[in-house]
């Protein structure tokens, strides 16, 4: 089951829209990631530790956009206006 660390309301409503549910935790360690597949915004030295990270990606939205969604006021159908999209990542740490 993937694990959620968004906290941005407008972002955990755009995943459940698109289907995408998981453990949502607040705050989490090395073990909590360890062989997971994460969605939310890690340090790399912890992102490390998952099997995958995945962020939002928004590529056309505005400036003013930017705002409302760090307030969490960003809907659905504005997000995906903006070109909403899920990337994910493996993060490795190099020898």
């Amino acid at each position: 089951m993937p694990l959620i660390t968004f906290k941005n309301p407008a972002i955990l409503a755009w995943l459940e829209s698109q289907g995408i549910k998981g453990e949502y935790r607040d705050y989490v360690t090395p073990d909590d990631v360890l062989h997971r597949h994460v969605y939310g915004q890690l340090p790399l030295w912890l992102a490390a530790y998952a099997d995958r990270i995945s962020e939002v990606s928004l590529p056309r939205l505005s400036r003013e956009g930017r705002e409302r969604l760090k307030d969490g006021l960003l809907s659905t159908p504005e997000m995906d206006a903006a070109g909403a999209c899920v990337v994910t990542y493996q993060v490795r740490k190099a020898a």
